[in-house]
């Protein structure tokens, strides 16, 4: 439960003027958010923000970022209508998956966890990386050692705790 008592480093202020201060705050914030209004794409990416922090007591930066970019996803729905009348055709696990690499992005290059990166094969099989470098890094790297025809997205998984890298590596592990 402590977990969720950790403080923002910056409180974020709501569009009413309240504030959220801690991860409790935050998450008890978007559990009262309209079925619909959590239905967003960036309202999803920025609950799996905030529980992968909770759960890894990773920084508070990452949620922080989420929630703001959830906060203002007006912009985000514009360029989502740009795209769909160029005629770019993305479901909702895309736009998650956009927002949750956003998020990480835009957090900064500080690793302290390792985080698991999901390769899917042509036939649908399943393997993962596991990396202690930035996001864009990981997934370059781990593009770099695989076949070309398959696919490369963060996991929404937890690294299991026997898990020890060194910052910098990526290496491929069996769950």
């Amino acid at each position: 439960m402590k977990r969720w008592q950790r403080r923002f480093d910056v409180p974020i202020t709501l569009p009413d003027g309240n504030k959220l201060i801690t991860l409790r705050d935050a998450a008890t914030y978007i559990a009262e958010l309209p079925k619909v209004e959590l239905q967003c794409p960036e309202w999803q990416a920025a609950m799996v923000a905030l529980l992968l922090i909770a759960e890894t007591d990773g920084p508070t930066t990452f949620a922080r970022i989420g929630i703001m970019r959830a906060l203002s996803r007006q912009e985000s729905e514009v360029n989502w209508l740009a795209s769909q009348e160029a005629g770019e055709k993305i479901s909702d696990r895309q736009i998650i998956l956009r927002s949750v690499r956003a998020i990480f992005a835009a957090a900064g290059t500080r690793i302290k966890i390792p985080m698991l990166i999901e390769v899917t094969a042509p036939d649908g099989r399943r393997e993962y990386w596991a990396a202690r470098v930035p996001l864009r890094d990981a997934i370059k790297t781990v593009r770099k050692m695989i076949p070309a025809d398959h696919s490369v997205e963060p996991s929404f998984r937890r690294p299991p705790s026997t898990l020890k890298l060194r910052l910098g590596e990526v290496r491929r592990i069996h769950l």
